[in-house]
């Protein structure tokens, strides 16, 4: 009988549809999370225990509670200007978290860690796609929480027998239609943004600087669908159940599209225009950010389903919370 894997952060936009992956694969799962932007029926049936993961008492009453072969962890704050206005909320929230987990992994002997990060570890990219071994700079606190928990992960496996997969997200897009599950808090996220505009909720779409060193002047992003990220989840966790190594591993698809090709794309699935206005450049706004995923292509069985920005764009659009 398969042991449970404790998902944190589970009841979110992405830990839910992670979630019900899993379970759609016949793993047992129980959810931590404390709801501060994630909905509980969200995973509907899946065992749920209500708490954060920085308190380190009902990390271990969940741990005693139950029998766990792995943690994955996506418990985070994940806004980068949200970050420079709270700095420290970011490192306790999103670094301490890490440790604490940690702590209970190597008490209860659970040797298995996934944690979502980001491509806001890299910081300044080039325009071509980049690979795992670009240097890292985050240029935000969002960013750079992310790598210091990537590092702590690191340096805590080197001594011990725990394996991880590190899973650095771009920019994640989309919902899952057919059961009911998308995002139900992303405020500040570009795509709800513009859906906002088209169905009226707000009178313009703000677009963050149009001078860019891109072609049409607005940012270029890797997205990729959020199934396809829970997917990567799920060949991760099957990649360490087979012993496989640890792997730090970027999840895109290789290709940017930039932000006013969105809401181009948009207003053609819509036939509706988005009235949008200029604003200055946010701080941490990088011009291009797109991933190379040849390592995940080759170390995991990973392989996207969703690598269309219609198909993408189209869930996106399609999305109603219910």
């Amino acid at each position: 009988m398969r042991k449970a894997i404790l998902v944190v952060g589970g009841a979110g936009y992405i830990g839910s549809i992670v979630v019900h992956t899993l379970r759609q694969a016949n793993w047992p799962v129980v959810v931590l999370d404390n709801l501060s932007t994630g909905f509980q029926k969200s995973i509907k049936d899946t065992p749920f225990v209500f708490g954060d993961a920085r308190d380190i008492a009902t990390l271990k009453s969940t741990f005693e509670s139950h029998s766990f072969s792995c943690v994955m962890h996506l418990a985070a704050k994940t806004s980068v200007p949200e970050s420079f206005a709270h700095p420290l909320d970011y490192y306790d929230n999103n670094t301490l978290t890490t440790i604490n987990l940690l702590k209970c992994c190597e008490q209860y002997h659970i040797n298995q860690f996934i944690f979502s990060s980001t491509a806001a570890v890299y910081g300044d990219t080039p325009s071509k796609p980049i690979d795992e071994q670009f240097p890292t700079n985050p240029i935000s606190p969002y960013g750079q929480s992310k790598l210091m928990a990537e590092k702590i992960i690191r340096g805590y496996a080197q001594q011990s027998k725990c394996r991880y997969i590190n899973l650095r997200y771009f920019n994640v897009i989309g919902a899952w239609n057919e059961e009911g599950l998308g995002p139900l808090n992303q405020s500040d996220n570009l795509i709800f943004n513009a859906l906002n505009t088209l169905q009226g909720k707000q009178q313009y779409f703000s677009l963050y600087g149009d001078s860019f060193n891109t072609l049409d002047g607005s940012c270029i992003r890797d997205f990729i669908h959020v199934r396809d990220i829970a997917n990567a989840h799920l060949c991760a966790l099957e990649h360490l159940n087979q012993n496989g190594k640890s792997h730090t591993l970027n999840c895109g698809y290789g290709n940017g599209i930039s932000v006013k090709e969105v809401l181009a794309n948009l207003e053609a699935i819509a036939q509706k225009r988005i009235p949008t206005r200029i604003l200055p450049q946010r701080q941490g706004d990088c011009p291009t950010v797109i991933a190379s995923n040849q390592s995940i292509l080759s170390n995991l069985s990973w392989r996207p389903m969703f690598n269309d920005c219609n198909k993408y764009l189209r869930s996106a659009f399609l999305w109603r919370p219910q």
